[in-house]
């Protein structure tokens, strides 16, 4: 996922800021960042079932055709 800079981002960038914003900031960017691990752990956990699903589908599948 790709953020695209707007009108915002050029303000932000363009005038001094106090360190309590630059705190805030920083809080608000590692927080964005634990979800996005977060999701990114969810999406491997799925995969890692998905695959141990197909893992079945194929052994199953490879006995049926031993037996045909």
């Amino acid at each position: 996922m790709t953020r695209k800079r707007d009108e915002w981002d050029d303000e932000w960038d363009r005038i001094p800021h106090t360190t309590s914003e630059y705190q805030k900031e920083i809080y608000d960017l590692r927080e964005r960042i634990d979800n996005y691990l977060k999701d990114i752990e969810m999406r491997d956990q799925v995969i890692a079932e998905l695959r141990d699903e197909l893992a079945l589908v194929n052994k199953f599948w490879r006995k049926q055709n031993i037996r045909e």
